[in-house]
């Protein structure tokens, strides 16, 4: 299941989503698991940053094999 950050799950799914996701930070194998496509798009660095928030990897995910809807109450995740 993906995991959304502090107050960005407060903006909801939105009117139009398209099937495509811009994850930073999950475990690939939870993508690999929720997504038919998953690519590492990047990684984020700061090198003034403590070491978790350091090297956090980018993904772009396509074709959802959930209702994200459905899945999004379930996704609140605040730090």
């Amino acid at each position: 299941m993906l995991i959304r950050k502090n107050s960005y799950h407060l903006w909801g799914v939105g009117a139009e989503f398209r099937g495509i996701a811009i994850a930073i930070g999950p475990d690939e194998r939870y993508l690999r698991a929720d997504f038919d496509q998953v690519e590492k798009a990047g990684v984020y660095t700061c090198k003034y940053c403590i070491n978790w928030r350091n090297n956090i990897p980018i993904f772009i995910a396509r074709g959802p094999r959930f209702s994200l809807r459905e899945a999004w109450p379930k996704m609140k995740h605040y730090e």
